[in-house]
C-alpha cells in the first residue's frame, strides 16, 4: 500500500503515531505533511471543491504544520526536513518574487542539507 493510499484509509491519529516515531520527528512530519497536501489536493479536484473529507485532512496537514514549525530540530536531518517544509510551503514566493540570489541560496542550502546527509 502506497503512502496517499494509507492516508486515505488509515485514521488521521495513525499518521502522528507514525511521524513521532523516530528520534527527530521532523523527516516523518514532513512527509506526513507532504502525504496530507496532495491527498488534501487530489479531494479538492475531486470533489471539485471543499468536502469533510477534505476539510479533515486540511486539518490534519495544518496540525503537522506546527508540529513541524514549532518542534526545534535536534538532527541535521531534521533541519533539512524543516527546510524542505519552507521551500514545500512557501519557497514558490521567495522565488517567484525576490529573484536570483533568493532562489540562489534556497537552492544551495538544499544542496548542501543533501552532502552533509549524504542523501
Amino acid at each position: 500500500m502506497d503512502r496517499r493510499a494509507f492516508i486515505a484509509a488509515a485514521p488521521m491519529a495513525a499518521i502522528s503515531t507514525r511521524a513521532i516515531a523516530s528520534s527527530d520527528p521532523h523527516p516523518a512530519l514532513f512527509a506526513a505533511y507532504v502525504d496530507a497536501d496532495d491527498l488534501w489536493t487530489e479531494q479538492t479536484e475531486r470533489a471539485d471543491g471543499e468536502t469533510p473529507e477534505a476539510k479533515a485532512t486540511w486539518a490534519e496537514r495544518e496540525r503537522l504544520c506546527l508540529l513541524i514549525t514549532q518542534t526545534k530540530a535536534t538532527t541535521v536531518e531534521g533541519l533539512a526536513a524543516q527546510f524542505a517544509w519552507f521551500k514545500h510551503d512557501l519557497g514558490y514566493i521567495i522565488e517567484g518574487m525576490a529573484g536570483d540570489p533568493y532562489s540562489g541560496v534556497m537552492g544551495m542550502i538544499e544542496e548542501g542539507f543533501k552532502e552533509i546527509t549524504h542523501d
